[in-house]
């Protein structure tokens, strides 16, 4: 499938230079900086969307300097790019600092902010500044206390310049926390200053749906629930918690996973049409949908969810042996409106699975009276997925013709892969997020009606399995090998629900 658009076209249409900037990131020796947020800032300096207009500072509690903290982030970079020259990753360190204290300490953003008037009129960024909250989120709230105090980010009016604050997932881990954590912010700040991360909205193929949806007339009267039977979400990755099972504990895959990135997805698919794509009437369309899902009642599991643990996962450590955290969920929702009324979402996702794949699949209905339905091989319905990860891109699957004297007809694929047509200089998920933080453009953030609604449907559910006692956790959970497609019992779990996959 060819474009009309060359490479440099794609880019001349799609990227604008940012701001001169700083950004300091706050939990800068963790896992999430080391492999997404350095090698995506050295992305963009790669592609020359930022110059040497800007400085990184990392901070955190490991003991680095300067020095030591650059060769982390050459490391950092060479895992990501091994093919980069490295006279270019030298380059792009030089902007990089590093500060160690501890988050309670005052002296510690006392500090930071001496070294920012110093970084600032040396890169002469203008005042542009981001606090990027990479830490775990129980520490959310005491960094943008002690940031707002310190006056290091201060409410943003009638300014020339800009003071942004990001905010990694999960935004609280509960609805009260949620709700807690943005009235302190909004006490002190405004809410366009907010710019809260879920990073998958930066992708490419995510963002692909709406324009999917939107753009092509072919498929305007089909997206409703006349026409299309169920949706299915996959989110399967093959690896596990490894080094962040202590942060994974504590959060669990439906606050890592359903609560943000499912979500966001059923909503891309379900949303209506907005009066514009502008972040603010986007937004305003996915709240409308999150409003219409019914929260989980507490005691739909093993009825109407089911919730798995790879094995192996409690014998990394004694701190673990009688962890109850899922790490596999399989379950359903419905939206209740007008267009999607009684259409089953079905969202299937786990770590240690057979294969890494996130996809989106819009199952259509079969006419009742089809002239060319006969046959074995149209068990196969009409079908579009949204392909996120590893490939991406979309596939349509339809009826067609067998080759051959007689009429007979089977099932075929017709397929857009982005790597065919962009090859790998596509913008990486981190990277848009970066860059749109520094356009102040909100649309592939949550807003705060956004995520409080998000934590509402989760919220029963997770009071159940808080006030569970440990032995019936026991019983719920169900054991599978890493590997696998998940626990067996998900068998007789659809077999018994009648759910018609």
């Amino acid at each position: 499938m060819k474009n009309n658009l060359s490479i440099t076209d794609y880019y001349r249409c799609e990227i604008l230079k940012p701001p001169s900037f700083g950004i300091v990131v706050f939990g800068a020796s963790g896992h999430l900086a080391y492999n997404k947020l350095f090698p995506s800032l050295f992305g963009l300096y790669k592609k020359g969307i930022i110059k040497n207009n800007f400085f990184i500072v990392g901070t955190g509690r490991s003991n680095y300097d300067d020095s030591s903290f650059r060769n982390r982030i050459e490391n950092s970079i060479k895992s990501k790019f091994p093919n980069v020259e490295d006279r270019l990753i030298g380059d792009f360190c030089i902007n990089v600092y590093y500060i160690n204290g501890n988050y309670e300490d005052t002296y510690y953003y006392e500090n930071i902010k001496g070294r920012l008037k110093q970084l600032t009129e040396c890169y002469k960024t203008g005042g542009n500044i981001i606090y990027h909250l990479a830490t775990p989120p129980f520490l959310f709230e005491t960094i943008i206390y002690k940031l707002i105090k310190s006056s290091l980010i201060t409410k943003d009016k009638d300014k020339n310049y800009f003071e942004r604050l990001m905010v990694e997932k999960p935004f609280g881990l509960d609805f009260e926390s949620c709700k807690e954590l943005n009235k302190v912010i909004l006490r002190n700040l405004n809410d366009n200053q907010i710019f809260r991360i879920d990073h998958y909205l930066g992708k490419s193929t995510v963002q692909n749906i709406l324009v999917f949806k939107f753009a092509n007339t072919l498929f305007h009267d089909l997206w409703n629930k006349k026409n299309i039977e169920y949706v299915f979400i996959k989110f399967k990755e093959r690896e596990g918690v490894e080094e962040r099972q202590e942060y994974f504990d504590n959060t669990g895959l439906l606050r890592d996973i359903f609560q943000n990135h499912i979500l966001q997805l059923v909503a891309l698919i379900a949303m209506e049409k907005p009066e514009s794509f502008s972040a603010e009437n986007i937004q305003k369309q996915k709240n409308k949908i999150f409003k219409s899902i019914a929260p989980f009642e507490k005691n739909v599991i093993n009825k109407n969810i089911l919730l798995g643990q790879y094995n192996g996962y409690r014998q990394r450590s004694k701190e673990f042996e009688k962890s109850c955290i899922e790490t596999f969920f399989f379950t359903r929702l419905f939206i209740n409106n007008r267009n999607w009324k009684n259409v089953p979402f079905y969202i299937l996702a786990g770590k240690k699975m057979d294969v890494d794949e996130t996809s989106i699949t819009v199952v259509f209905k079969r006419e009742k009276k089809c002239l060319l339905c006969e046959g074995d091989n149209l068990n196969n319905k009409n079908a579009i997925t949204f392909k996120i990860k590893p490939s991406q891109g979309v596939s349509i699957r339809f009826v067609g013709k067998v080759p051959g004297a007689k009429l007979c007809t089977g099932s075929f694929n017709m397929e857009f892969n982005y790597k065919d047509v962009f090859g790998n200089e596509m913008i990486e998920d981190y990277e848009s997020v970066i860059l749109e933080c520094l356009y102040g453009d909100h649309t592939i953030f949550w807003d705060k009606e956004g995520v409080e609604y998000s934590w509402k449907i989760l919220q029963p559910l997770l009071e159940k399995l808080n006030n569970c006692p440990l032995e019936e956790k026991n019983k719920t959970l169900k054991i599978y090998e890493p590997g696998s497609e998940g626990p067996i019992e998900i068998i007789n779990f659809i077999k018994d629900n009648g759910w018609n996959l």
